[in-house]
């Protein structure tokens, strides 16, 4: 236990680690069951609900703000978009509409409906990747400071156990319906010290941050190549914009 956390020996804490998978292992996996079904309107509201949206699509998880507030995944869409019309939730939204559209519409925009899954496919991946670089960044910024408090080492590392969950939950995925494979997902998985099916040793993060805090500088840039994204997003996703512009 450290600073209201359980963490086990090794660093991890294994709440959000199971937590986190199971947004890649469950959710984005039964999203993908469906999809490789027979898609009508009707599995189209599935998938909206599965990401964790609604059709009036707020952009905000904050229950004060919304009647239908942001989850699962849609919920770190939503922090990762600035509100400006372009951003990953809103590219969501856009695929969203375009899939219900070509269902609609009949047999003849088979192709608009593969355009749009492929897009959900692809963007909800990037919210996945996006994530993971706004907890190691927030990892990274807590373990660099000088002397870091108990407070701040939980913190690192209750954000880095959600980063190893989200990354772990991916790996069950078919390699048909993702853009990242195994084996880089096994390699992030050696950087974040916690190989697949290894000993985790988390715990370095915090207890010799100058040597090990470099590994997590290594995933940012890996995750960037991978997804396509620029400098800018890369530095915007330091952010929780949710919490930045109060919405």
């Amino acid at each position: 236990m450290l600073n209201g956390y359980l963490f086990d020996e090794n660093g991890l804490e294994y709440e959000q680690l199971m937590e986190k998978g199971l947004f890649g292992a469950a959710l984005y996996n039964h999203a993908v069951s469906l999809m490789k079904g027979s898609m009508t309107p009707a599995t189209a509201d599935q998938l909206l609900r599965i990401f964790g949206a609604h059709p009036d699509f707020p952009n905000t998880p904050t229950a004060a703000n919304a009647a239908n507030p942001a989850k699962f995944m849609a919920n770190y869409a939503a922090r990762r978009d600035k509100n400006d019309g372009t951003g990953l939730y809103f590219q969501m939204k856009n695929a969203f509409i375009k899939l219900q559209a070509a269902l609609k519409a009949g047999k003849d925009y088979k192709q608009e409906r593969d355009e749009a899954l492929l897009a959900l496919r692809q963007t909800w991946e990037k919210v996945n990747a996006g994530t993971m670089i706004n907890y190691c960044h927030s990892v990274i910024s807590d373990l660099s400071a000088t002397n870091p408090t108990d407070a701040q080492k939980a913190s690192a590392l209750h954000a880095y156990s959600e980063c190893v969950g989200f990354i772990h939950g991916w790996r069950t995925i078919p390699q048909d319906f993702k853009t990242i494979t195994d084996v880089e997902i096994d390699e992030l998985l050696v950087l974040f010290n916690a190989p697949y099916n290894g000993t985790p040793t988390s715990y370095k993060f915090a207890t010799d941050p100058v040597n090990e805090l470099p590994k997590l500088t290594q995933v940012i840039s890996k995750l960037k190549a991978k997804y396509g994204f620029s400098d800018q997003e890369v530095e915007d996703f330091r952010n929780n914009w949710v919490a930045v512009q109060g919405r």
